[in-house]
Parts: C-alpha cells; structure tokens; sequence
C-alpha cells in the first residue's frame, strides 16, 4: 500500500547520492570522551529461549537482511513448529548467541561489520534524502531484546516530557495536551514554540549516549559499548562509509539512546508544557521562561552535536497579547516562522478547529490517489487493501487526534470517495442501505470498509479517555474537573448517534465504544428490513459468514476470488442488485440481465447435447 500512495522512492545511485549520505554520517564534532568499557562483570542482561522466540516472532515478516543476507523471515521459518527438534536446537543456539553478544564478548575485529549495516537512500519531496541503514539481523535482534528488557522502567523515567519511547498514547497525548495549553484563555499571553533538530539521530555524540547507558541501564551497557565505542561500516553500492556519530537508523535501540542522550538537557527546561516526541520538541508557557529555555537549551543541545534547524521552528502565540514579544524569539531563532490557528500542526495533526478542514481535504486527496492505483489490482486485493490499508488506517490518527465530526461536508466527501472506491472495486451501485451495511465491522454483517461519519466520534472519545491521565501530567493538571478539548462534545455527538445507550465501562478502547454504535447501526437496519432482508441481515452476523472477508487474496492457496466470484458474494452479503433491467437499442423494454444468462446458460445446454 506503501508504495501504491507513495510519491516518492529511492534516490538514484550515484555519486551526488554517495555525498549526499556522507553528509547525513558526520565526523565528531568535537574530540570525544567515550566512557571505559565494561567491567566483564555479571551484571549484563541474560535472557530465556521463550524471550528470543518473542522476539523473532515480533519482526515483519518482509523486514528486510543485513549484510549478510539473512531475513528475520529465514529465522522465524527454521525455527517454527514445523522444523520439529531441530528448529529449538536452533533457538536454544541462537539465544547462547544472544547472550555472547549482550556480554560485548564479540571479537572487535569484525565487530564494524557485524555491527554494521547496507545504506539506502529515500528521496524526500523538498528534494534531500533520507537514509535508511539496515542492520544485521542478529545484531537487531539482540538490540530488540535489550529494548524490551528495560523498557517499562525507561519509560516511566523519561515521561512526562519525552514521549517517543515506550509511551502508549504518547502522540496522541502530546496533541491533546498542546490544544488544552494553547485554548486555555488563562494562557492568552504566552507562546509556543516548535523547535526541529537537525538529523539528530546521526548526529548525536556517541560518548554523550554511551555515558547515559552506562548511568541508566548498565544491562545492556556492554552490547552498546560495543556497537557504538567504534565506528561501523555502513555499504552503499561498492563504497562504504565510516558511522562515528549518532544512534544508527534501523536500530530497535536508536529511539531510547537517544532519547536518554537529551533527557537532561530536556529536563532542566522550565517551561509548563515541555514535550518532546524523540527529536521533536514543544515549548510553551511565559514568554521569558520559554526565551530563557530556549537561550539555555542551544548551547546544551550544541554540545552533544545536535544543532537546531531555525528555518524549520515554528511559534504561535496564544492571544493577542503575545505578539508584541515575537522579535525576540525572532532573534533567539533566525528564520523563525509565526503559526496561526489555520495552520498550527503538531506531529501531523491540527491543533486547532481552523485547520481540521485543510486536514480533511489532504486525506481525501491521498485516498484518490488510491483509488486511482487500486484499479489496476483485481479487485479481491483491491478489497482486502481497501478495507485494511487504505481506507479507515489511513484516517485513524487524524480522527483519533482532531474534532472531525464537526465538518460533516468535509466527512462526507471522504466517505463518498471510500464508497466510489468501493463500487469501482465490486462493479456493483450500493443504495444508502447497502453503503450503510458495508460501513459496519465485519463482525457486525458488514464489509469493514469504515465511514468516518460513523467512526470519527468513538476515535476521538476512545483517545480522549485514554490518554487523560499522561495528559494531566504533562501540564501539571490537579483535580478531577480537566477535560480533554473537545471531550464533552464528543460525547455528546456520540449519545445522539446511540441514544439510550450508556458508555462502555472502558472508555480507553475504541472497540468498546464501536460496538456499541454497530449494534445500534444493526438495529436500525433491521427495522426497516423484513422477510428475505431480514434473514439476510441475521446470516451476515452469524461469525462464520464473515471469515472469506478475512482471507488473504492468495492464488498460491486457492483463496484468490476472480472478479465476478467477489462481486456475487459481496452483493449476497450486502442485499445489492446484481442483474438491472436494461433497454434494447430499439426502445424496447429488454431481458433483465439475469434473464438473458438463463437463456444463454440454457442455450449452451441445448448446444452440448
């Protein structure tokens, strides 16, 4: 689906490219002070062959090889129930492998190629790139292990203020609690400021992160020393490039590293709203606290390597008395740019109500695109691609994170290209009743192809619940009487659409509160159908009826529906027309559709005997 929507892809290779990356992997900025190595002791991290099962499992199946060619996939195949003894034999020397690396008892010699990585690069649409390293999958898996063995503790560590590591709801928090600070009429004099770091994970000083380490998790401090103490080799077609600086990409471990290489500098800031979502910083509150901050936070940020891309800040001041303080953060920061309301954004979200419609209007011209690159796929994988990548996943951090149900043309318009979407994929018109049915959940009849006017307020309310808690500690809120922006509108939307209905007894999962509406929708469906529409209707939620909507699209497996098999049993599911009466060229009334390929079935009869 990535690359069906995707208007970029790789950069070409080539000798701008080369420089390009060598750019992106910097020398040290300074001489640097790597901390001694590890001890030898015992206390580096040991784990169980159930945990390297975990963690094999945990990899994408299509996530790629290192420099040595092997695939997570190769592993999670060797050592499946399939392969029988010698597939755990094969686990239980694998984890003996893990836990040799994660002692830092690798031999240094090939530790720059182990620890190393194949270099792509992406072209970005402002024409840069964006370099992708990926590792050695024993060292990723090693990696992964660590991060899973400290990372509840480090995440409790580093919240409330970074909330890139470990934080469920993180995102979604960071922009619920921005929009209470930023509409809070008591706030009307102070300001927000977004600061961007310059390819900050490739730039950080490795003695600053190895130092933090060893402080902070001195379980994994001997794996990390030996990934980071030295250069790395990084392979880019037939030349290599030495990686001295900064957490490398692709690393399970790159976002905690860095995230404790910032943490004191991030910390020490004085400012009411501090988040930062790994390299991605807001600060907001009085205008000489936050200039303060900001006047402090350079220089320490500038001695770990990592600098701040000005032209990329951005400030909004949160009333009119605020403005008249904007040439100074103009002077703190060169090429600083004033946000409004209309275009305030927050790791991709709109803060505000004024730029929810631009926001809507962006996705919906991203699911056009779609639409117009489904068509050359049958049209089973057209369906499955719909309903489980294009569709409502491409909508859910947006609805989850913004007031959508407000804009109900801008709504509209989306779902309308969702079902024209759908129509072009099945070959069938759907009526309203029939759209209705196919906006339900799969498990409730319908064809899981979401509408966003049926799922906007649950998201939002599920989000709104769920991330209260971090919210009120990011902004230091006390009491019982905070309420996410929007909450109370929220609910209310969402008792209109279920009326005499109660609110799940958890609120945090969007699930709950779905099912809810589904059922109601089913209600509401079935009082208006009666005699072989009703029964249709009581088939369709029986759990069985559904489980052919859930098969992948695979002609290797006999699961790949040709056209005309998916379109009859879409339109079996939904009640759809599939044969129209149609006129003759003579003005005539002519056969149904249906009826012609009766005779013609019958005439084929009458030619075989």
């Amino acid at each position: 689906m990535r690359l069906l929507v995707s208007d970029g892809g790789l950069a070409p290779f080539g000798e701008d490219t080369l420089r390009a990356l060598q750019e992106k992997h910097p020398s040290p900025s300074r001489p640097l002070s790597i901390p001694d190595g590890p001890d030898g002791g015992d206390n580096a991290l040991t784990v169980s062959v159930e945990d390297v099962a975990d963690a094999i499992g945990s990899f994408y199946n299509s996530s790629a090889s290192g420099l040595d060619g092997l695939r997570p996939q190769h592993l999670k195949e060797l050592i499946s129930p399939s392969a029988g003894d010698n597939g755990f034999r094969l686990l239980e020397s694998i984890t003996c492998l893990c836990n040799f690396m994660l002692r830092g008892a690798v031999n240094p010699e090939v530790c720059p190629y182990i620890y190393g990585a194949s270099l792509f690069a992406l072209a970005k649409k402002d024409g840069g790139i964006r370099p992708i390293a990926v590792g050695n999958t024993f060292r990723r898996l090693v990696a992964k292990l660590g991060c899973r063995a400290v990372k509840d503790r480090m995440a409790a560590l580093l919240r409330p203020h970074q909330l890139g590591f470990g934080t469920a709801l993180g995102c979604e928090a960071a922009i619920h609690a921005t929009r209470a600070f930023a509409m809070n009429v008591g706030n009307s004099g102070k300001v927000i400021v977004k600061l961007d770091v310059c390819n900050a994970f490739n730039s950080v000083e490795r003695d600053t992160v190895l130092a933090q380490v060893k402080d902070l998790i001195p379980s994994v401090y001997p794996f990390v020393y030996q990934c980071y103490a030295k250069a790395s080799k990084l392979f880019f077609d037939d030349s290599s490039i030495e990686s001295q600086v900064g957490a490398q990409q692709g690393d399970p471990l790159g976002p905690l590293i860095f995230s404790l290489a910032i943490h004191k500098a991030v910390e020490s800031l004085k400012s009411p709203l501090n988040i930062w979502y790994l390299d991605d910083g807001t600060i907001g509150g009085p205008q000489d606290v936050v200039a303060r901050d900001i006047h402090r936070l350079f220089p320490a940020l500038g001695e770990m390597g990592l600098k701040v891309n000005t032209a990329k800040c951005e400030i909004f001041p949160c009333g009119p008395e605020a403005m008249a303080g904007l040439a100074t953060f103009k002077d703190l920061i060169p090429g600083l740019r004033v946000v409004t309301k209309d275009n305030f954004m927050l790791l991709g979200a709109p803060i505000f109500p004024d730029a929810v419609s631009a926001a809507l209007r962006e996705k919906k011209e991203l699911l056009l695109r779609g639409h117009a690159e489904l068509k050359r796929l049958s049209a089973h994988v057209a369906l499955v691609l719909l309903r489980g990548s294009l569709s409502l996943p491409k909508l859910t951090y947006l609805i989850r994170t913004s007031p959508t149900w407000l804009f109900p043309q801008e709504v509209a318009d989306i779902d309308e290209v969702l079902r024209c979407s759908l129509e072009d994929i099945i070959n069938i018109s759907l009526g309203e009743r029939e759209w209705r049915q196919a906006g339900l959940p799969v498990r409730h009849g319908g064809l899981g192809v979401r509408r966003v006017q049926d799922i906007g307020v649950s998201a939002f309310l599920a989000s709104a619940n769920g991330s209260l808690e971090l919210v009120t500690n990011i902004i230091f809120f006390e009491g019982d009487s905070f309420r996410i922006p929007f909450a109370d509108e929220a609910q209310s939307a969402w008792n209109a659409l279920c009326p005499n209905t109660t609110s799940p007894e958890k609120p945090q999962y969007q699930r709950n509160w779905d099912d809810l509406w589904a059922k109601s929708a089913v209600a509401d469906l079935m009082e208006l159908s009666s005699g072989a529409d009703l029964a249709r209707l009581r088939a369709a939620l029986c759990p069985e009826s559904g489980a052919w909507l859930h098969a992948l699209p695979s002609p290797h497996v006999g699961t790949l529906l040709d056209d005309n098999t998916l379109r009859i049993g879409v339109a079996l599911r939904l009640g759809c027309r599939m044969c129209e009466p149609h006129t003759c060229r003579c003005d005539k009334a002519g056969k149904t559709k249906e009826e012609q390929n009766v005779t013609t079935t019958v005439g084929v009869q009458i030619h075989k005997k």
